[in-house]
């Protein structure tokens, strides 16, 4: 859903991670995907597949993962905070 949602156009600079953490981008699919950011201000939402061998210690629970992504959510932030729009991203 990111992908095509925002991946979509021309762009004069692209972030990588270069890690998917845990509680943020290995839940949602989205790099820096920490869930309220990507659900809230991103408006993406949807089922997420679990993988077919998972780390008990951190279960792909998608959306409904209780646990936060802080370096998601510093991202998004700063973005938020900047482009107020992720239009504008």
């Amino acid at each position: 859903m990111y992908v095509r949602k925002y991946c979509n156009t021309k762009k004069k600079i692209m972030f990588f991670g270069m890690n998917p953490g845990p509680w943020g981008m290995s839940q949602t699919g989205v790099p820096f995907g920490e869930i309220s950011s990507v659900r809230d201000w991103l408006g993406i939402d949807g089922p997420v597949n679990r993988p077919p061998q998972e780390i008990r210690e951190r279960p792909v629970d998608g959306f409904n993962c209780k646990r936060t992504e802080v370096s998601g959510k510093r991202f998004w932030g700063l973005f938020k905070t900047l482009c107020g729009t992720p239009d504008k991203f």
